[in-house]
């Protein structure tokens, strides 16, 4: 699989900027009842290369209209990454993604 946000849509609030070290597990509220299937996927990307396998933890799950998405931990300060994944809503398959820019140092 490769990178392509060319149909995706970036979540509002999106770049973050966040501090090295920082593990968050995001939850997305729908306008109406969303679901995973076989489509579904979460994806972490560094400079176009997959990176989910160290990056991404758990599992994503639904509870109506609320998509909790895996944990993210162990970023590397001085990086860029670009989160995607995909869920039905009202019968629509979309791609969302959003960056997060990790800093070298804590943020305190």
């Amino acid at each position: 699989m490769t990178l392509n946000l060319a149909t995706a849509r970036e979540l509002k609030g999106s770049p973050q900027t966040v501090p090295a070290g920082d593990i968050v597990r995001y939850s997305i509220t729908y306008p109406s009842t969303v679901t995973l299937d076989a489509d579904s996927f979460m994806h972490a990307w560094q400079k176009n290369k997959d990176v989910s396998s160290t990056i991404l933890s758990g599992s994503a799950s639904v509870d109506g209209n609320v998509l909790t998405l895996k944990v993210i931990s162990g970023e590397t300060g001085g990086n860029e990454y670009v989160y995607t994944f995909r869920a039905t809503c009202n019968s629509q398959k979309r791609v969302y993604y959003f960056r997060r820019t990790v800093t070298r140092e804590s943020m305190t």
